[in-house]
C-alpha cells in the first residue's frame, strides 16, 4: 500500500483521486468479506490513503466521492477508534473544510464529520475534566482547532451544517473557561453568537434559544458591570438590525433579556434609565407583544413588566421633564411610555398584555374594563399603543376572545379622548379592523332558546354600523375615510358571510357624497369579486347594498359618466337589478338628476347618446372596450325611463337616434355588399343588449310608453336581421352574435302580441331552415367543404328549432321533411366528420358534436318515430363519449339524456336495458369526478332529469338498471352527508311517481287540504273511523307501490335526513335569516330550507296514504316496520344524544313520520308494538321525541282498548328500582293514559269515561309520593288535569268524596316553596298535559310544527307544509283549534332539552371585575436546583401521585421518586399532573430498594427527613429545612415503616386543629414542599407559629 501510494503521487491529479476511491472501497469490501484478517493492516491502509488525499491539491470535485467513501470507513462499526486513525480522521476533515478544498461535502459525509468531531472535542473535555495534563498542541480537536473550524464554516456559507456547529459552539462557550482560555476570547464568543444567529436565522434545534440566553449569561460573568452592560447592549443592537429576517426576532428577545438581566445584576441606576429610555427595546416590546409566536410574545410582555417596575423604581414620569429621550432612525416616539403621564398606565398596559396571553375568556374578559378605562379616559394611552391592543384582541389564539374584543373595540366611546381625533389614526385603526372581520364565526351567535327574544342580527352586526358611522362623523375628510374603506375591501379576501356584514355596515353609513373615479372603480372590483363566491343568495344582496352605496356616497360632480355606466351594466349582468324592480327606479331617478354633473358630459342626453352610438359604429371592434355597447344601452333606457313621464318627445328623440342608426344598417346589412361587417355587428350588439334590458321581467311602472315606442320601431329591424341572418348567417365569422340577437327581438315582439308576429316569424323561419336545410345536404353530399360553414349551418339550425318550440309554432311539412334528411343521423361523436378529409381541432369537433347533442332532444320531441332515429344506439353513444367531453360541454348530452333514456325504455329489450345501465354509470361518474367544480350543481341536476324518471323507477331488481340506480342513489345518499341540496330533486321525482296510482280510490271520508274552517267533530269523526278499522281487506302491490318499496331505505333516509350542521352553514343561514329582515329593496326571496324540504317531500308520501286502500295499507306497514328498526338501530348505536344534535333530528324525523302510520296498524300487531313503544319509553331521548311517543302510543291505545293494560301493569309496578328503567317513562305512561282518557271522552259521554280515569288516579296517586322528583310533580300535574276534567264536567264533588285527600295532595304541590314551588308553576305550562288534544290537534301542522316549535327546535314554516300536503288524505294539514298555534314555549319540558337549575344564574358583569386573575409568566421563572428530592415511592393511589408531581414542579424540586415510573401513563394521573412529569426529574426505585437508596443519599450529603406523627416529631412551622434534604412521605394507610422511620435524621408533622387524625399524603406533601421552598428558594423570612 505504500508503494501504491507513492505511485499515486507521480500520477495526475484527478486519476489518483478516481484510484484512491476505488481503494478505499476494494479495502472496506475486503475487510467485510474477510479477505483481510488482520485489521490492523486495513486501519493502516486507510490512514495510508487519508493522509494521501489530506496532500491532493486537485481542481476537480470528484474529491467528495472519495470523502464520501472514507467517512464510511471512519462510521463502520468494525473499526475502533485509536490514536492515529483520530489523526487521520482530523487531517481529513481539516482539508475537506480549507477555504480553498476541492471538496464538496454530501450532507451523510457531513454529519458523519460532525459526529466524529464531536466525540474528539468531549472526549477531550472529559480528559480535561479528569485532569489528565494534555498539551493543546498535542491535542487532536482543541478549541483553537474549532475556533478556526467554526470560522471556515461561517465563510464558506455551509448552512446544511451551521445548525450543528452552532450547537457545539454554543455548548463551548457555555461550558468554557474564559478566564484562561487563550482561542475564545469574550469578544471573540460575541461576534461568533452574533454570526452564528445571523446565518441560522431560525434553528430547528429546541435549545438553541437556551444556550443562547446561557451563553451569553457566562460571557458576561467574565466582564465588569459597565463593560458587560454596554456589550450586551451593543449585542442587542446588532440583533435588532436583522429582527425583520426568518427568526432573527427571537433572538432580537434573547439579547433584550440579556440585558435586562444584566441590568438588574449591576444595579447601577444610571444603566437602568439607559435601558427604559432606550427607544429601540420599546420598539421590539412593540413588535413582540402581537407576535404570532407565542414565545416571542411571552417574553415581550415579560419585558414589558420588568421595564414597568425599572421605571417605578426610577421615577421615569416624576423626572419625565429633565430626562433626554434620544430618537434616531425610525420614529419609535410614539412607543415610548413617557407619553403615557404616569406609570399606573403602564403598569396596566402590563397587565393587558400578561391576561390576554391566556386563552380562557373568564380570565381575559375582566380586563376589557381595564382596557375600556385606559381607551376611554380623557387622558387616553397613545394611539400606538392603543392599535397595539387591537391587534392583539384581533388576533388572538382564542376566536371567542377574538369575538369578545372586537365587540369591545366596536362599542368603546370615542367621543371624550383624542384615540381617533387625526383621520391618519382613525384610517389606520378601521384598516386594522377591517383586516380583521373576515372570519365568520366572529358573526355567529347562537340562538337564544325563548322564542320571544330579540331577533335582531349579532351583537357585531349592530355595532358595526353604529361605529362606523362614529368614525365619519369624527373624521374631518370624510371623502378620504370612505375612499380608503372602500380599497381596503378590494384588497382584502372576504367570504359571502363576512362581506355581506360589512357591506351592510357601510350601506347604513349616513349619505356623504365622496367618491370619485377611482372609488367607483374599486366598487366595481368589490362587485367582481362577490362573483366568485359560491353563495348566490347573499351574493345578490351583496350586490344591492354595494350599488345602494354607491347613491349615498357618489359624487357626480368627482365622476366620469363612463366609469358611472361601467360599475352600472356590471350590475347588470350580475342581475343586481331588473328593469321593474326598485333598484332601477333609483338609477332611472339617480341618472337623470345627475345627468349634467358628470365630468365630460356637457350635451343634451339625445345629443350625448348619438354622438356615442355614432362613435360605437365607426370603431374598429378591437378598439372597442369591454362592454361599452351595454353601457351605451343601458344609459340610453335609464334616460328613456327617467324622461318617460315628463317629457315624451325627448324620449321619442333619444330613441329615434338608435334606432335609425340601427335600421339603417340591418336594412342594408342583407344586400348592401360594401357595408362593413364591423358596423352590422356593432348594430346586431346593440339590438342585443338593448332588448336583453326589455325583455327582463317586462315593463315597468311609468315607463309603457318607451315599450311601445320600441315595439312600434323594432318591427322594420326585425325584418331586416331576419333577411340578414337568411342571406348571410352561414358566412359570417360570429353567427352566434346574431342568432341571439335577432332571438332577443323576437321574444319581445311576441311576448304580449304573440299573434301579431308568429305570422311573420314562422314564414322566416320556414325560409331559413329551408335555406339550411338545402346547405346542408350541399355539404353532407361535397367531399370537400369549410368546416365553419357546416358549424354555422348546424348553429343556425338549433336557433331555428328553439325558437319554433318556445313559440310553439311548426314548420311546413315539405321543410321539416327537408330538414331532418338533411340532419339525420345526427352524427353525435363525430365520425362522420372524421372520416371526410376536414380534420377539425379538438375544440372544433366539441363544438360540432355539441351542436348535435343540442339539436337531439328537439328531434326525438317531435319525431320520435323515424326510423332514423335509435334511440338504443343514441344512448349507447352517450356512455361512450361522455369520458372524452369537456366538463363545460357536457350539459347538452345530459339534457339530451332526459329525452334519449326515456324512449330507450320503451323498448325493453335485455340489450337496451344493458346499454341504459351502463349509460346511468357512466353519466354519473363524471357527474362524481367533478364534485369539486363550479358545474358541478347544473350538471346534477341534469342528470337526475334524466335517470329519476318514471321509465326508469319502474324497472324491477332483476334488471341492470335498478341495479345501477340503487348504486347511485346510495352514492348520493353518502355524498348529502358533505354536500347540501342533493337529495331534493331524486326524493321529488321519485315521490311524485310513487304517489301515483293507477287505480281507482275507494270511496273514503276525507278533509280538504288547508280548510281552516273545518268542524273538529267532523275532523274526530273521521279519525275515529280510521283509528277503529281493524280489519281491511289485503291487494297485491301496484308496480308503483313496488317500486317505493325497493327504494324504501331511499324513502327513509330522505324522511329522517338530518346532516350535522357546520359552523359555516350555521353562520350563513343565520346571516340569510338576518337579510330576509332588511328592506324590501335589498332582502333576498325567502330562503328555501333544503333540509326540510327532503323530509317533507318524504312525508308527502305518508300523507297521501289512503287506510281504504288495501295496497296502502301493506305499503304504510312495510314503512312502519322499517322505521322501528331504524329507531332501534339508533338508539343502539347512540343511546344518549345531546338537544339538536343530528341523533336527536333523525329521531324526532323518525317519530313524526310513524306517528302518521299507526292507524294502519292490525289488531294483530297492536300488542306487539304497543310493548315496543312502552320499552321505549324507557330509554333516555329528548323531550320532541318523547312528547311523539307519548302521543303514538294514546293513540295505540285508544284503537285498541285491549292494550291499556300493558300501561296500567307499568304504573302499578315499582319499575324505578328496575334495571334498565329511569323514572322518565313513568311520566310518559301517566301521560300517555291522560291522553287516552281524552280521547274516551270525545267519542263517548263522560260517564262512561270515568272508570278509566278511577283507574288512572289510582295509578298516579302513589307515584305523587315518590322520592323522585320530576315523577312526583308529574304525578301531581296529571292529578290536577283530572281534576279540571271532572270540574269541567261538574263532577268534581263526585271525585272529592271518591278521593277526600286528593285537595291536600294538590294543595301540598301548590303551597310548595323554593325549587319545588318554581317547578310546579312550570310543570303546569306543559302543553301535552293541558293543551294538547290527541285527536283534535292531529294534524300535520301540531306534528311538523307545534311540537317541534314548543320543544325550541327549527320548524318549517306552515306555507312549506301546505305545499307537500295531499288533497286525497284524510289528515287536516291545520288545527281546527289554535291554542297550539298560539302557546309559546313552556319553561317546564320533561326529561328537556335544558337542565332547570335550582338557583338563578349569577349575572354578575365580568366587565366589572375590579381584580382579575394574572397567571405566572413561566419566561420569568429562572430554575434553580433546589436541593429537594420527594421520595414517594410508598404512595399507592396514581392520584396522589399525580397531584404530588405537579406540586413538586411547580415549587422547584430537584427531583421526585416513584415506585414504578409506569404511573405516569395512568390517566388518573396525568388528570392530576396536566403535563408536570414531563417538565419534572423522575426516577424509579422499588419501596425494596428504598433502604438502600436512601443511605446513597445521605452520603451525598442530603438530609432525610420524614413526614409522619412520632412520638419525637417536629412541629413543621418550627423546623428549619437543611440545604439539601429528601422528605419522604408514607403509605396512604400505613404510613413510613419502622425501619426507614429509624434511618431518617428528623420526622415533621404539620400542626392541626381539628377532630380527623392525618391529612391526606398529598395534602402533607404539598405542605411540607411549600414550608422547604418558602425558607429555602424564596428567601422568606420564618415564621414561628401558624
Amino acid at each position: 500500500m505504500e508503494d501504491l501510494i507513492s505511485a499515486l503521487t507521480l500520477a495526475p491529479d484527478f486519476n489518483a483521486v478516481q484510484v484512491s476511491s476505488n481503494l478505499c472501497q476494494t479495502l472496506l469490501q475486503s475487510h467485510k468479506d474477510k479477505q483481510i484478517v488482520d485489521l490492523e493492516v486495513t486501519k493502516k491502509n486507510i490512514q495510508l490513503l487519508a493522509a494521501h488525499v489530506s496532500c491532493i491539491k486537485s481542481p476537480f470535485t470528484k474529491c467528495g466521492a472519495l470523502a464520501d467513501e472514507i467517512c464510511a470507513v471512519f462510521k463502520d462499526s468494525c473499526f475502533s477508534w485509536n490514536e492515529s486513525l483520530d489523526k487521520s480522521a482530523a487531517s481529513f476533515m481539516l482539508f475537506c473544510t480549507a477555504e480553498n478544498s476541492p471538496v464538496e461535502l454530501s450532507r451523510p459525509c457531513t454529519e458523519t464529520l460532525l459526529d466524529y468531531f464531536k466525540g474528539s472535542f468531549y472526549s477531550l473535555r472529559l480528559q480535561t475534566v479528569a485532569a489528565k495534563p494534555i498539551d493543546p498542541k498535542d491535542a487532536i480537536v482543541n478549541e483553537e482547532k474549532l475556533a478556526n473550524f467554526v470560522e471556515i464554516f461561517f465563510n464558506k456559507g455551509k448552512k446544511q451544517i451551521i445548525q450543528s456547529l452552532v450547537s457545539m459552539l454554543l455548548n463551548l462557550v457555555h461550558d468554557a473557561n474564559l478566564t484562561h482560555n487563550r482561542y475564545f476570547t469574550v469578544t471573540a464568543c460575541f461576534g461568533y453568537i452574533t454570526e452564528a444567529i445571523i446565518v441560522v436565522n431560525k434553528s430547528s434545534q429546541a435549545d438553541i434559544e437556551e444556550w443562547t440566553h446561557a451563553s451569553l449569561l457566562q460571557l458576561i460573568k467574565y466582564l465588569d458591570p459597565l463593560t458587560a452592560h454596554k456589550t450586551a447592549l451593543d449585542f442587542m443592537h446588532n440583533m435588532v438590525s436583522y429582527k425583520s429576517q426568518s427568526g432573527g426576532l427571537q433572538f432580537c428577545f434573547i439579547a433584550l433579556k440579556c440585558v435586562l438581566d444584566c441590568s438588574d445584576h449591576c444595579q447601577v441606576s444610571n444603566l437602568m434609565k439607559k435601558v427604559v429610555l432606550e427607544n429601540q427595546v420599546w420598539c421590539l416590546i412593540h413588535i413582540g407583544v402581537f407576535h404570532s409566536a407565542s414565545s416571542i410574545r411571552k417574553v415581550a410582555v415579560s419585558s414589558f413588566r420588568r421595564l414597568t417596575e425599572h421605571m417605578q423604581k426610577l421615577q421615569c414620569f416624576e423626572n419625565a421633564a429633565q430626562a433626554s429621550v434620544s430618537i434616531s432612525g425610525l420614529n419609535f416616539t410614539s412607543f415610548h411610555p413617557l407619553q403615557m403621564k404616569n406609570i399606573a398606565t403602564c403598569q396596566h398596559l402590563a397587565s393587558v398584555f400578561e391576561a390576554l396571553e391566556e386563552n380562557q375568556i373568564h380570565v381575559v374578559k375582566p380586563i376589557f374594563a381595564k382596557i375600556k378605562s385606559l381607551c376611554e379616559s380623557e387622558v387616553s394611552i397613545p394611539f400606538t399603543w392603543f392599535l397595539v391592543i387591537s391587534k392583539r384582541l384581533l388576533s388572538h389564539e382564542s376566536k371567542l376572545v377574538q369575538k369578545e374584543g372586537v365587540s369591545l373595540l366596536l362599542n368603546l366611546n370615542y367621543n371624550n379622548n383624542s384615540l381617533l381625533k387625526e383621520t391618519s389614526t382613525l384610517v389606520c385603526f378601521v384598516i386594522t379592523l377591517l383586516q380583521n372581520l373576515r372570519d365568520d364565526q366572529l358573526y355567529y351567535t347562537a340562538q337564544s332558546n325563548d322564542e320571544n327574544s330579540s331577533k335582531e342580527g349579532p351583537s357585531i352586526v349592530t355595532s358595526l354600523p353604529t361605529f362606523l358611522s362614529t368614525c365619519l362623523d369624527l373624521t374631518e375628510d370624510k371623502a378620504l375615510f370612505l375612499k380608503h374603506v372602500v380599497l381596503q375591501l378590494t384588497l382584502t379576501t372576504w367570504s359571502p358571510v363576512s362581506l355581506f356584514y360589512v357591506s351592510y355596515a357601510i350601506h347604513c353609513l349616513p349619505e356623504t357624497p365622496a367618491w370619485g373615479n377611482k372609488a367607483v372603480e374599486d366598487l366595481g372590483c368589490l362587485t367582481n369579486i362577490t362573483v366568485r363566491t359560491h353563495h348566490p343568495t347573499l351574493r345578490k344582496t351583496i350586490q344591492k347594498m354595494l350599488l345602494n352605496c354607491f347613491f349615498k356616497f357618489a359624487d357626480p360632480s368627482n365622476l366620469s359618466l363612463s366609469y358611472v355606466l361601467k360599475f352600472f351594466h356590471l350590475n347588470l349582468k350580475e342581475s343586481t337589478f331588473t328593469r321593474n324592480s326598485e333598484l332601477w327606479s333609483q338609477l332611472v331617478s339617480w341618472v337623470n338628476e345627475n345627468f349634467f354633473a358628470f365630468t365630460e358630459n356637457t350635451s343634451a342626453p339625445q345629443l350625448y347618446i348619438l354622438k356615442k352610438v355614432n362613435g360605437i359604429l365607426e370603431k374598429d371592434p378591437s378598439d372597442l372596450q369591454e362592454n361599452e355597447i351595454g353601457s351605451i344601452s343601458l344609459c340610453a333606457l335609464l334616460l328613456m325611463d327617467g324622461l318617460a313621464s315628463k317629457e315624451g318627445k325627448l324620449v321619442e328623440d333619444i330613441g329615434h337616434n338608435i334606432m335609425l342608426e340601427i335600421s339603417t344598417i340591418t336594412d342594408k346589412a342583407a344586400t348592401h355588399a360594401y357595408l362593413s361587417e364591423s358596423k352590422i355587428l356593432a348594430a346586431f350588439s346593440f339590438i342585443h343588449s338593448m332588448f336583453d334590458v326589455l325583455n327582463h321581467d317586462r315593463v315597468p311602472k311609468n315607463t309603457g310608453h318607451v315599450t311601445k315606442f320600441f315595439r312600434n320601431h323594432s318591427r322594420q329591424i326585425l325584418v331586416g336581421t331576419l333577411e340578414f341572418i337568411t342571406r348571410k348567417i352561414l358566412t359570417v365569422e360570429q353567427p352566434e352574435v346574431y342568432l341571439q340577437a335577432t332571438k332577443k327581438l323576437i321574444f319581445f315582439l311576441t311576448y304580449d302580441h304573440p299573434s301579431k308576429f308568429t305570422s311573420q316569424v314562422r314564414s322566416s323561419i320556414n325560409a331559413i331552415t329551408d335555406m339550411v336545410s338545402k346547405v346542408l345536404q350541399r355539404l353532407h353530399s361535397s367531399k370537400t367543404f369549410h368546416f365553419q360553414s357546416l358549424v354555422s349551418a348546424y348553429k343556425t339550425t338549433h336557433w331555428c328549432l328553439e325558437i319554433l318550440a318556445s313559440l310553439n309554432i311548426h314548420l311546413d311539412k315539405t321543410v321539416a321533411a327537408r330538414l331532418y334528411e338533411s340532419i339525420l343521423p345526427l352524427d353525435l361523436s363525430g365520425k362522420r366528420i372524421k372520416s371526410s378529409q376536414l380534420v377539425p381541432t379538438g375544440s372544433e369537433l366539441v363544438s360540432y358534436c355539441n351542436l348535435h347533442w343540442c339539436i337531439l332532444p328537439h328531434v326525438i320531441h317531435k319525431y320520435r318515430d323515424m326510423e332514423q332515429l335509435n334511440c338504443t344506439d343514441v344512448v349507447h353513444e352517450i356512455g361512450s363519449v361522455i369520458d372524452s367531453i369537456p366538463a363545460a360541454c357536457l350539459h347538452p348530452i345530459y339534457s339530451a339524456a332526459k329525452s334519449a333514456v326515456c324512449m330507450a325504455s320503451f323498448e325493453q329489450t335485455k340489450e337496451t336495458e344493458t346499454e341504459m345501465a351502463s349509460c346511468i354509470k357512466c353519466m354519473w361518474k363524471t357527474v362524481k369526478d367533478l364534485i369539486t367544480s363550479s358545474s358541478f350543481r347544473t350538471l346534477y341536476s341534469h342528470f337526475v332529469a334524466a335517470v329519476f324518471q318514471p321509465c326508469i323507477l319502474a324497472f324491477t331488481e332483476e334488471t341492470p338498471v335498478y341495479a345501477s340506480l340503487c348504486d347511485v342513489i346510495s352514492d348520493i345518499i353518502s355524498l348529502s352527508d358533505s354536500k347540501s341540496g342533493l337529495l331534493n330533486a331524486p326524493i321529488k321525482s321519485c315521490v311524485e311517481y310513487w304517489s301515483s296510482n293507477p287505480q281507482e280510490q275507494n270511496q273514503s271520508p276525507n278533509l280538504r287540504n288547508g280548510n281552516h274552517q273545518a268542524q273538529k267533530n267532523d275532523i274526530s269523526i273521521l279519525l275515529t273511523h280510521f283509528l277503529k278499522s281493524e280489519n281491511l281487506t289485503t291487494e297485491v302491490f301496484s308496480k308503483v307501490h313496488s317500486s317505493a318499496l325497493n327504494h324504501c331505505q331511499f324513502l327513509i333516509h330522505c324522511l329522517t335526513y338530518s346532516p350535522a350542521p357546520t359552523k359555516d352553514s350555521k353562520s350563513s343561514n343565520q346571516a340569510i335569516a338576518f337579510a330576509c329582515t332588511l328592506e324590501n329593496s335589498l332582502a333576498p326571496p325567502p330562503p328555501t330550507n333544503t333540509e326540510a324540504e327532503v323530509n317533507l317531500t318524504a312525508i308527502k308520501l305518508l300523507h297521501g296514504l289512503n287506510p281504504g286502500q288495501p295496497n296502502h295499507q301493506l305499503f304504510a306497514l312495510n314503512i312502519l316496520n322499517e322505521l322501528l328498526v331504524r329507531d332501534e338501530d339508533i338508539t343502539k348505536a347512540k343511546p344518549r344524544h345531546h338537544f339538536n344534535s343530528p341523533t336527536h333530528l333523525v329521531k324526532q324525523k323518525l317519530w313524526q313520520g310513524m306517528i302518521l302510520l299507526f292507524q294502519f296498524v292490525p289488531l294483530d300487531k297492536s300488542d306487539e308494538i304497543v310493548l315496543a313503544i312502552i320499552d321505549r319509553l324507557k330509554q333516555d331521548m329528548q323531550a320532541s321525541v318523547r312528547h311523539l311517543m307519548e302521543w303514538s302510543l294514546a293513540l295505540l291505545l285508544f284503537k285498541f282498548p285491549n292494550t291499556e293494560r300493558h300501561v296500567f301493569k307499568c304504573l302499578n309496578t315499582n319499575i324505578l328500582g328496575k334495571k334498565g328503567a329511569v323514572f322518565s317513562a313513568v311520566c310518559s305512561y301517566l301521560t300517555a293514559a291522560l291522553l287516552v282518557g281524552i280521547s274516551k271522552m270525545h267519542s263517548k259521554p263522560f260517564e262512561s269515561c270515568t272508570e278509566f280515569f278511577i283507574q288512572l288516579i289510582n295509578c298516579a296517586i302513589p307515584w305523587c309520593m315518590t322520592q323522585h322528583f320530576s315523577v312526583r310533580l308529574y304525578a301531581s300535574a296529571v292529578l290536577l288535569r283530572v281534576r279540571t276534567i271532572y270540574h269541567e264536567n261538574d263532577q268534581l264533588d263526585f271525585l272529592q268524596s271518591k278521593f277526600p285527600f286528593l285537595e291536600k295532595c294538590l294543595e301540598f304541590a301548590e303551597n310548595s316553596s323554593g325549587n319545588v314551588g318554581k317547578n310546579w308553576h312550570r310543570i303546569k305550562e306543559s302543553f301535552m298535559l293541558f293543551h294538547l288534544h290527541p285527536l283534535e290537534d292531529f294534524s300535520l301542522e301540531t306534528i311538523l310544527h307545534s311540537i317541534p316549535r314548543l320543544c325550541l327546535l327549527d320548524v318549517p314554516e306552515i306555507s312549506a307544509i301546505e305545499d307537500i300536503a295531499s288533497t286525497e288524505s284524510w289528515i287536516p294539514v291545520h288545527n281546527p283549534r289554535s291554542i297550539l298555534r298560539n302557546l309559546n314555549s313552556s319553561n317546564w319540558i320533561a326529561m328537556g332539552s335544558k337542565k332547570l337549575s335550582d338557583e338563578p344564574s349569577s349575572s354578575t358583569n365580568l366587565m366589572e371585575t375590579g381584580n382579575v386573575q394574572k397567571k405566572i409568566v413561566t419566561s420569568d421563572i429562572k430554575k434553580k436546583a433546589g436541593g429537594l428530592v420527594l421520595v414517594a415511592s410508598l404512595i399507592d393511589k396514581p392520584s396522589n401521585l399525580g397531584g404530588l408531581t405537579r406540586t413538586c414542579e411547580v415549587f422547584g424540586a430537584e427531583k421526585m421518586v416513584v415506585h414504578s415510573l409506569s404511573c405516569t401513563s395512568d390517566k388518573l394521573f396525568q388528570s392530576l399532573s396536566v403535563t408536570a412529569h414531563k417538565w419534572l426529574k423522575m426516577s424509579e426505585v422499588k419501596r425494596w430498594e428504598l433502604e438502600e437508596y436512601l443511605e446513597s443519599m445521605k452520603r451525598e450529603g442530603y438530609a432525610l427527613v420524614a413526614t409522619e406523627q412520632t412520638e419525637q416529631s417536629v412541629c413543621l412551622t418550627e423546623y428549619k429545612f437543611p440545604p439539601k434534604c429528601v422528605i419522604l412521605l408514607g403509605n396512604e394507610k400505613e404510613g413510613i415503616p419502622p425501619n426507614l422511620l429509624r434511618m431518617c435524621d428528623a420526622c415533621i408533622e404539620i400542626p392541626q386543629v381539628g377532630v380527623v387524625r392525618s391529612l391526606n399524603v398529598h395534602v402533607s406533601g404539598g405542605i411540607t414542599v411549600w414550608e422547604f421552598t418558602r425558607q429555602k428558594l424564596l428567601g422568606l423570612s420564618q415564621s414561628t407559629k401558624t
